[in-house]
């Protein structure tokens, strides 16, 4: 990932801490947490398919897919290798 990458990331998951557990910092959210987040997301597309009559079925995500995917594999991978910026 590129520098800009990881600091869009970041800063999507300390927007969505903040938004739904008034933290800020991603680091600070446990694995249950984000998988609260991500109960409190799918529930949102649920309701804006419903709002505007789309027929097709939503996409969700998965309950440990901000953790798992995004988390782990992303932001602390990254900061770990300590990437050159």
């Amino acid at each position: 990932m590129k520098k800009e990458d990881v600091l869009h990331l970041e800063k999507l998951m300390n927007f969505l801490g903040m938004q739904f557990l008034k933290k800020s910092r991603w680091e600070d959210i446990s694995k249950t947490e984000w998988s609260y987040i991500a109960a409190e997301l799918n529930d949102l597309i649920i309701k804006e398919y419903e709002e505007k009559g789309i027929k097709k079925k939503a996409d969700f995500l998965g309950s440990n897919y901000l953790y798992e995917h995004l988390v782990i594999n992303k932001l602390k991978n990254t900061i770990k290798m300590k990437m050159p910026f």
